[in-house]
């Protein structure tokens, strides 16, 4: 196991023998999985035995035997005598090379959530290229029973996602979860409470700018003038601010699509800035946690500031800056490509994305400089500044 342990994540995935048949895989993330492989009659069989972490050597070499000793009882191995995998062995290769290298965390554990407690006690076992439309609608029914309308599509999305990876690696011929189209409840769309009344918004911010000095405040203030998503605000570090440039690279990692963004900063966010560091000390973090400055504050510190300031549930989000800010712009003119590269909505033509981000990058700071011109007005109650394109 030492051995084991020594074995340090690449770029890309690689396979290391460990025994007859019994191979350790290692991931981009670290993650290690024992892997059998035996080639039989010019076809390479594989499967995945589980994580090294939940699986000792002794068992994966237990596994390793019982499926050498399948592979011989079958006599011949052509692929009409094998069975192929089941949904859950794609599920789990899904997991492994799709899910985990590229998608954060928090997301990866949500996934497997939803296969552990959803699909795989119904679906798991089935071979996967004898998933029918009616095994799968079953599943979501279930869900759908519990009132989850939403979580019943969210779970249907993610069993057409590993059936179209086992459709593009031969386990499977379709996906039928397009065949469910119409057959669940539709789900009504919620957008995030936000305020757009300008007279409302300068109430808002007066209430914010009497916060006493905390993390909070500054980054309540931060949301409001950036209009960056509340997650990307609580974890910012000092570091990916350049203050000579005015801009904000958030690091692809963070962000909702993966992909890095630039926050043009105004005159009014490098004063919230400069405050912040004066007020919440020597943290890496901009938004430190009072409970420790190794770490920064938690999701609940704006829904718990806004219950202090006299907002009910779900009257105002630090997420409904972006539809407040969204909102004014466009009713301003500014133009919308700008204002939807500022709220990192990024176009999926990857040239197009990338010109963009180069020639509307002036016009986002000259649009973000107005909007924080446009809250100190409301906040202070005085005119509204013109537009100047």
């Amino acid at each position: 196991m030492k051995q084991i342990s020594a074995l340090k994540a690449n770029k890309k995935r690689y396979s290391v023998k460990a025994d007859d048949n019994l191979y350790v895989e290692v991931l981009p993330t670290g993650s290690k999985s024992w892997l059998f492989q035996k080639m039989c009659n010019g076809k390479l069989h594989k499967k995945v035995l589980g994580k090294v972490n939940a699986l000792n050597p002794f068992a994966a070499r237990r596994m390793r035997d019982d499926l050498l000793q399948k592979l011989e009882q079958a006599q011949t191995l052509t692929a009409g005598q094998i069975t192929g995998p089941t949904f859950a062995e794609v599920a789990e290769e899904w997991m492994r090379t799709k899910c985990e290298p590229y998608t954060e965390k928090k997301n990866v554990d949500r996934q497997q959530s939803r296969l552990d407690h959803y699909i795989l006690p119904a679906l798991g076992n089935c071979e996967c290229r004898s998933i029918t439309a009616p095994q799968v609608l079953a599943v979501l029914r279930q869900i759908e029973a519990k009132g989850h309308n939403e979580l019943a599509h969210r779970v249907a999305g993610l069993v057409s996602m590993i059936l179209r990876f086992g459709v593009a690696c031969g386990y499977t011929d379709r996906d039928v979860v397009p065949n469910l189209r119409g057959a669940l409840v539709p789900v009504r769309v919620t957008h995030f409470a936000s305020i757009r009344n300008p007279d409302e918004i300068g109430e808002l911010m007066r209430k914010i700018e009497a916060l006493p000095p905390c993390s909070t405040k500054y980054g309540l203030l931060l949301c409001a003038h950036t209009f960056c998503r509340p997650s990307e605000v609580r974890k910012a570090k000092w570091e990916e601010f350049d203050f000579t440039r005015a801009e904000w690279h958030i690091p692809a990692e963070r962000m909702k699509m993966n992909r890095p963004h630039i926050v043009p900063l105004s005159t009014q966010v490098l004063e919230i800035l400069a405050e912040a560091k004066r007020d919440c000390g020597s943290s890496d973090y901009v938004l430190p946690s009072p409970y420790g400055a190794e770490k920064c504050i938690g999701p609940d510190a704006f829904r718990t500031a806004f219950r202090r300031l006299g907002y009910v549930a779900g009257a105002v989000t630090a997420h409904g800056f972006r539809s407040t800010a969204s909102t004014t712009l466009h009713e301003r003119g500014w133009p919308s490509a700008a204002v939807e590269l500022q709220l990192s909505h990024v176009d999926s033509d990857k040239v197009r994305a990338a010109y963009n981000h180069a020639e509307l990058m002036d016009t986002r700071k000259a649009m973000t400089q107005w909007y924080s011109d446009f809250l100190t007005a409301v906040t202070n109650r005085l005119p509204i500044p013109k537009v100047v394109l």
